[in-house]
């Protein structure tokens, strides 16, 4: 069986491998400094520890498209407003950091 890439994680054993040959197409195994075998989608470009069952396939994009929505009368008024953003993780690592302005006035 399978092992999941969180099981292989969690455990710290190599995940299962396929000898390249029976590798379904647009797969490729690699080895990593530590000798563990992943797998490279060159289709798409991504790798995983789990071992590939189904060709690669091309992901299509995805978007999706918010209603619009409408801000209360004098919800912002004219001026500049700045913003700093911040992705972290559980233990506040600052893994993205970005600042963003915008003015608002009365004539574009």
């Amino acid at each position: 069986s399978t092992q999941s890439t969180w099981d292989t994680m969690a455990t710290g054993a190599p995940p299962p491998s396929a000898p390249t040959g029976q590798l379904p197409p647009g797969w490729a195994a690699l080895t990593d400094a530590a000798g563990q075998t992943y797998y490279h989608d060159t289709v798409n470009n991504t790798t995983t520890w789990t071992v590939p069952t189904r060709p690669a396939e091309r992901l299509e994009p995805y978007e999706y498209i918010f209603d619009e929505e409408k801000a209360p009368s004098g919800f912002f008024s004219r001026g500049h407003y700045s913003a700093t953003t911040r992705i972290t993780d559980s233990e506040n690592k600052e893994h993205l950091k970005y600042k963003s302005s915008l003015d608002i006035k009365s004539h574009w």
